[in-house]
């Protein structure tokens, strides 16, 4: 038996939407460390030939990346000697955009579109021979997945070209196209079979999975109940912590706090915010997975770390004044809160519950609740998601997707969408 070699590989090719955020620099750090061929990898010690095996069957290599104003597509795949030319992959990506990249001016189609052109061009050039024998491309279209990283819904015009105009995949990581989607949208998105769901939800949890089997299942679904934030569930200790019942810390340093340290979106309130959060987007995702309606105005809004007429003041640009919104007009109502719902027996958690009544009346609700202290969301240090039908409860339970866990389960819904690459070993 004798390994293979790189070129022996048949490549992916990924494109990376939201590429310089924390997830997407720590996705590229992966593939190059682990996909990218001898021969490419820069001088830095992680991309050493020792440490760079390509250890799966679906190599991939990044064939594009953009952030919210511009993309760069190499079909060949961008060398790790761009991405990786320091150890700041944040400002290697930003540089590259800067560099080589063009504006899309906010029209996210142009990436699939230029790609489709580039593809186009290499299977036929303009000045030919017609006996000459054309070079197929690096990469066709079917072996293309797109990455969703944004937390943008105007991302859905690459949803939409790729699943109608292409022979392409998406995987959604980010929730706000699929989230915003009305019920028939959302089917065609996944009967689409080009559109992964499994990282929306508790990334590596296969809650969606679990739930997508109901509409043909013979059980009935009666109710979810979902704790699925680890931002949320962070300022929820931190409310109960010894810090907060002296004082010394209030519910605006705990937003700030977790902001500042990169644990929520670039606008805090997409976390913690009263209306359209995103637990309230997760808990969307989760009911038409099911086979439910999940009409926005029907999900109804408990307990709000912040209310809904603060947060629709601000924005990413004006998170100084977002927090100091939060000091002067939540901090003692949130404390108000807390000394009443915090006692010896019950603490506080964020969770989303979606019931089904034997009508199959839905009943959608998103909020802060008072919960025993020994049921399962006041014991767990993880996220929780408990799945009732009339044959059985499954409770599911991973920690807060940080981002190797989020990245694991990008990869893999990545090389279940586009299966390409020959296998690492073969016999001699």
């Amino acid at each position: 038996m004798e390994v293979s070699t790189a070129k022996d590989f048949d490549y992916q090719g990924m494109v990376i939407l939201g590429a310089s955020g924390n997830i997407g620099t720590r996705l590229i750090e992966r593939v190059t460390e682990s996909d990218y061929p001898a021969g490419e990898q820069h001088e830095n010690a992680e991309l050493a030939d020792d440490k760079n095996p390509i250890n799966h069957q679906h190599p991939t290599k990044i064939i594009a990346i953009a952030d919210s104003t511009r993309f760069y597509v190499d079909l060949n795949g961008i060398p790790a000697e761009l991405l990786r030319t320091s150890e700041d992959t944040k400002t290697n990506v930003k540089n590259v955009l800067a560099d080589l990249g063009v504006d899309h001016y906010g029209d996210l189609s142009l990436i699939p579109k230029t790609i489709r052109m580039r593809i186009d061009q290499a299977l036929n050039p303009i000045d030919i021979d017609l006996e000459t024998e054309i070079t197929p491309p690096p990469v066709q279209e079917e072996h293309i997945g797109y990455v969703d990283l944004t937390d943008s819904i105007k991302t859905k015009p690459v949803y939409d070209f790729v699943t109608q105009h292409s022979q392409s995949a998406v995987v959604a990581v980010s929730k706000k196209v699929l989230g915003y989607a009305d019920k028939a949208q959302f089917d065609a998105y996944k009967n689409s079979g080009r559109v992964e769901l499994l990282p929306t939800v508790g990334a590596g949890m296969d809650a969606i999975a679990h739930l997508a089997n109901y509409p043909e299942s013979r059980e009935s679904l009666i109710q979810v109940d979902a704790m699925v934030s680890g931002t949320n569930l962070a300022i929820c200790k931190g409310l109960e912590s010894e810090a907060y019942k002296r004082g010394e810390i209030e519910l605006h340093d705990l937003v700030y706090a977790a902001w500042k340290a990169g644990d929520t979106e670039p606008y805090a309130d997409t976390d913690i915010g009263e209306s359209e959060s995103d637990t309230w987007v997760k808990a969307r995702i989760m009911a038409m997975s099911a086979g439910l309606q999940a009409l926005p105005a029907d999900i109804k809004a408990g307990m709000p770390f912040v209310p809904k007429d603060i947060g629709d003041r601000f924005s990413k640009d004006t998170m100084a004044d977002y927090i100091q919104a939060i000091a002067d007009n939540v901090n003692q109502p949130m404390r108000d809160y807390v000394e009443a719902n915090i006692t010896k027996t019950h603490t506080l958690r964020h969770i989303a519950r979606i019931k089904v009544d034997a009508e199959g009346n839905e009943e959608i609700t998103v909020g802060l609740e008072q919960v025993p202290r020994d049921s399962e969301f006041a014991t767990s240090e993880q996220n929780v998601i408990i799945i009732k039908d009339d044959t059985e409860t499954v409770i599911l339970k991973k920690p807060g997707a940080g981002r190797d866990v989020t990245c694991k389960s990008i990869e893999q819904a990545f090389r279940n969408l586009v299966p390409r690459g020959l296998s690492r070993q073969k016999v001699a």
